[in-house]
């Protein structure tokens, strides 16, 4: 049995066709690069927390200039047979100056139950 598990994630990517933005600001084209990092901590395969930042940023001149940052955090319960018992609190902020951004930024939270699941369709164990 783990007792602790760290899994975590990093993601790099572009988004060619943009991405909704909070503000309107001069300069900031919402075709994006973007860094994608999650860290979770699993106790006793039950018990789980974690979090993510994902920041959006855009090039000019060779030089990145990051425009806004999602955040989220989550802990819950795992239960053997697929179940997930959690709660997620997620904000957006712009990371602009208050000229061009309306407020600090929105947030949300959810309470949810999820189901995960797989099978085999082709192959497997005789």
């Amino acid at each position: 049995m783990n007792i602790l598990v760290f899994l975590f994630v990093l993601q790099l990517g572009y988004a060619p066709t943009g991405v909704p933005t909070m503000f309107d600001a001069p300069g900031v084209d919402d075709r994006a690069m973007y860094t994608d990092f999650k860290a979770e901590f699993v106790l006793l395969n039950f018990f789980f927390v974690g979090g993510y930042a994902k920041t959006y940023f855009t090039f000019s001149d060779m030089h990145g200039y990051p425009f806004e940052a999602y955040y989220g955090f989550s802990a819950g319960f795992r239960f053997g047979n697929g179940l997930e018992l959690g709660w997620k609190h997620v904000c957006m902020h712009p990371i602009v100056t208050s000229l061009y951004a309306p407020s600090m930024g929105e947030s949300y939270n959810e309470i949810y139950l999820k189901f995960s699941g797989s099978f085999t369709l082709i192959g497997g164990d005789k």
